[in-house]
């Protein structure tokens, strides 16, 4: 009961990766879709927060 729990902590800080991987993965794929969007209803006007996204994630 007194030593470091190894596992314990190994098993959180790989949750929070995949759960980091994930956000940044699926809101690319969004930004991305609502850029098309909106250049296909001829509005070019870019959201930082998209741009970042897209930038950020090395698949899109």
């Amino acid at each position: 009961m007194g030593e470091i729990p190894y596992k314990g902590l190994g098993m959180v800080i790989i949750t929070v990766l995949v759960s980091l991987a994930l956000l940044i993965y699926i809101g690319a794929d969004y930004s991305e879709s609502r850029i098309k969007n909106r250049v296909s209803h001829g509005n070019s006007t870019d959201v930082w927060w998209e741009r970042s996204f897209i930038l950020v994630c090395p698949l899109h």
